[in-house]
């Protein structure tokens, strides 16, 4: 599911090797790693934020947030697959309906002087 919102990322040529993960994130500093339910709230808010903050920001800004959204999404997946199913349904509860407010922005973010957010508008795919 996360690895759909991650393809709808801003297309590069080549992408340079990652660094090694490490314990800081710029967008939930303040949040432990490996809480995911912590972290799918964190999430939901962060995307209500950027939604009710998206007139002010510049293209850039949208763009940036869009991304670093994209990898809390995929961190809040991984945190999440080994929980018990029963904490697992309470995070996707949370985690589901914000994909899809997610997926609403990148779409809103895709106008018609906007970078490719989605493989099947780049030349040639």
């Amino acid at each position: 599911m996360a690895g759909a919102l991650l393809a709808a990322g801003p297309a590069k040529a080549e992408a340079p090797a990652q660094p090694a993960p490490t314990q800081f994130n710029p967008l939930r500093p303040s949040l432990p790693l490996g809480d995911p339910m912590a972290e799918a709230d964190d999430l939901q808010r962060q995307i209500a934020d950027l939604d009710n903050s998206w007139d002010s920001l510049t293209p850039a800004q949208r763009n940036q947030r869009i991304k670093g959204l994209q990898d809390l999404v995929t961190q809040v997946d991984l945190d999440s697959r080994n929980l018990p199913q029963d904490q697992k349904a309470g995070v996707d509860a949370i985690l589901l309906p914000s994909l899809g407010h997610l997926a609403a922005l990148v779409m809103k973010a895709q106008g018609p002087n906007q970078p490719c957010y989605f493989p099947a508008c780049l030349p040639g795919l």
